[in-house]
């Protein structure tokens, strides 16, 4: 079995408020019209294959499947599985960046 996710939102409340604002998250609950794509797909107990455009204008980052999935393996993720940034540390790698850059 093979699951293949294709640019989809991660839930279609999050779909609603990031496209249209709060008032259509408030919309749908009025309407009972729900749907999670992100537990389904974290539940799927299969090969996946998740297909993302990096200028998708239609479906906003926050709201995508990806993201959802992402944010729930960093949740699921231990402590010294982790990167943990210090401020400092940030600043430099960020700096270091920028640097690399300007050389290319």
């Amino acid at each position: 079995k093979l699951l293949v996710a294709d640019r989809t939102f991660s839930t279609l409340a999050k779909a609603a408020q990031y496209t249209f604002g709060n008032w259509a998250t408030h919309g749908l609950s009025l309407s009972a019209t729900w749907a999670d794509n992100a537990q389904g797909y974290l539940q799927a107990r299969c090969y996946k294959v998740m297909i993302c455009d990096p200028r998708d204008a239609t479906i906003p980052d926050l709201a995508a499947l990806r993201t959802a999935v992402a944010i729930e393996a960093i949740d699921q993720a231990t402590a010294n599985e982790r990167l943990i940034l210090e401020d400092d540390k940030a600043t430099r790698l960020v700096e270091t960046w920028h640097f690399f850059e300007t050389l290319v």
